[in-house]
């Protein structure tokens, strides 16, 4: 196996130019990598427009591996809205060690914990919590990834990894966050296996350590619409995943009230599609009711002070143990109180 280190220096990208043979690509690693250009495939975008223009963030940034396993950050250079530009290697200033592979590989946003194999096959983190923007996704949700023909090939089509949930609210209510969940206990954040093939379509696994809920995080509260007509719209960016037995959105309002809204219909969530939802009014009806939406792998109990409670025979619920957390998110009902989750396998 050829194994290589390199000290990571000055990189730019749209992806524009590269060495002309892999010899040179692999000397390069010593001292600079060559520039690289890059373009939104398909409807791939880091954020929405009504007219769908693909767009990047000031300051955006990407995981890379060029030619070599190790994975190296770079900077968009260019400002918000353009739809192409430059990017940036920073250098870590670090020896870092690798593999040589064939191609290049990159994905949006950066993950310093993204690791790639000698075949190609991607581990990365998918979101688990996204930001609120305006009729969009946030910044940094919208996981991406691009692969070359070789190593001689510097041009990288980005493609979309998942699909797209629309939801609208209406209600006199400030909405400080949203969590998605299956009721079924689908894994749809965070550990992710990745194959990207040149020239096909890009295919995602959740792993065996993924986590089953996304929480959009709304800042500091976004006021929503009075009526279905003038409903406030709600993106959020999830794995392709079929909710066998529909979803559940819990709602935290800005006093802490926490809304739950339910369907037990399927909803099937592709990659680079979106699936709207029926607006929802947000009301003190519509408060979680426990025997119906705590998934079939979770106990979910009340601890006044916010701490874990550890029953005293957890084989007792002959299941797997899995792991005993507080929730600030999912666990906190109308009145206030937390509640920690039993999670089973």
């Amino acid at each position: 196996m050829k194994r290589f280190s390199f000290l990571a220096a000055a990189f730019a990208v749209l992806f524009v130019s590269c060495t002309d043979s892999y010899q040179e690509v692999e000397q390069s690693y010593l001292s600079t990598l060559p520039d690289l250009s890059a373009s939104l495939d398909e409807d791939t975008r880091t954020y929405v427009e009504d007219s769908k223009y693909l767009r990047w963030h000031a300051d955006d940034r990407l995981s890379a591996f060029y030619g070599n396993t190790a994975n190296s950050q770079y900077k968009f250079n260019g400002q918000t809205g353009d739809n192409a530009g430059s990017f940036s290697h920073i250098a870590s200033g670090e020896l870092t060690t690798g593999n040589a592979i064939d191609r290049i590989y990159a994905l949006y946003p950066y993950d310093s914990s993204a690791t790639i194999t000698d075949q190609g096959v991607i581990s990365y983190n998918l979101p688990a919590v996204q930001s609120y923007a305006t009729d969009s996704f946030g910044r940094g949700a919208n996981s991406m990834v691009a692969v070359t023909g070789g190593t001689a090939d510097t041009f990288l089509a980005f493609k979309n990894l998942c699909g797209y949930l629309k939801v609208k609210l209406y209600g006199d209510v400030t909405v400080k966050s949203i969590e998605l969940r299956g009721n079924a206990g689908e894994k749809i954040a965070g550990a992710a296996i990745i194959t990207a093939t040149y020239g096909a379509d890009p295919v995602v696994v959740m792993g065996d350590d993924a986590t089953s809920a996304i929480t959009l995080d709304c800042g500091q509260g976004v006021e929503v619409g009075s009526s279905a007509s003038d409903a406030t719209t709600f993106w959020l960016v999830v794995p392709p995943t079929m909710f066998s037995k529909g979803i559940t959105l819990y709602i935290t309002d800005a006093e802490g009230v926490v809304y739950g809204k339910s369907t037990q219909k399927i909803v099937t969530i592709n990659r680079n599609a979106i699936q709207p939802m029926v607006a929802v009014e947000v009301a003190a009806e519509g408060d979680i009711e426990m025997a119906e939406t705590i998934p079939n792998n979770e106990i979910w109990y009340t601890s006044v002070d916010g701490n874990v409670v550890m029953p005293n025979n957890i084989d007792s619920f002959g299941a797997l143990y899995v792991s005993n957390s507080y929730s600030h998110i999912v666990a906190r009902a109308v009145d206030g109180t937390a509640k920690g989750i039993i999670r089973f396998a």
